[in-house]
């Protein structure tokens, strides 16, 4: 099984420290619910919180979130991203493996992102926090990874995909530059399982946070909700 990117606080190592128990224990479970082929192993049915959000995609079609992360020297780091899908509860968002976002999340201590989604004509706004699992060359070309990252290469538009086979994104920009024939080796998929979902209702005057045990991922009734003053 491929190993999870993950950083060791800094260092250059990219699998999962062994000395966080919780957090091996949650890896595992998101590269099983990504890697299996069996849809009960990740059932999303009876998740509140994705019935509303795909409710508000329904009604404005907006896959455009912010993602934040911290960056090595400890700042907050946000861009705007694209979701491209939903591999049951988790969302799929493709990027190119040089960029400052995966950088981020390879060297952080536990591969923890943060995502807005604001959906401003039902002013409905999703705070979604979830474990992240990078989808990369780095995996096996049998593998259900890879089924899912070719998929989602081939819905990229051309020109996006011209964009992999430039220059290192944020670069400082050079004259002249000798294009690769194609981006695909520089091509991922950021796979983010939400473990907190809090939900800013402000026509409804609603504020609800649901929250997920560490160690339980995609598996049915085991998201608590609470709801919270606004």
């Amino acid at each position: 099984t491929h190993p999870l990117k993950m950083g060791g606080g800094g260092g250059s190592g990219d699998t999962c420290p062994v000395d966080d128990t919780r957090v091996v224990e949650f890896l595992r479970g998101l590269e099983d619910v990504v890697e299996s082929k069996n849809p009960a192993r990740s059932q999303d049915a009876g998740i509140e919180w994705l019935g509303k959000l795909k409710a508000s995609l329904q009604n404005e079609n907006n896959r455009y979130v912010s993602l934040a992360t911290v960056s090595g020297r400890g700042w907050a780091s946000v861009r705007t991203v694209v979701v491209r899908g939903f591999e049951a509860s988790a969302l799929v968002i493709a990027t190119d493996v040089r960029t400052n976002k995966v950088i981020h999340i390879r060297k952080a201590a536990k591969p923890i992102v943060q995502l807005l989604w604001l959906f401003t004509g039902a002013r409905i706004q999703y705070r979604i926090t979830g474990w992240v699992k990078i989808v990369d060359n780095q995996v096996a070309e049998d593998s259900a990874e890879e089924a899912l990252r070719k998929k989602y290469w081939k819905e990229i538009p051309p020109e996006i995909q011209r964009w992999s086979a430039g220059p290192t994104p944020s670069s400082v920009a050079q004259p002249r530059f000798l294009r690769a024939t194609s981006g695909y080796s520089n091509f991922a998929l950021l796979v983010v399982h939400p473990v907190s979902v809090g939900i800013v209702d402000i026509k409804a005057a609603e504020h609800t946070l649901f929250e997920i045990k560490e160690g339980v991922v995609g598996q049915r009734g085991k998201w608590k909700k609470t709801r919270l003053t606004m």
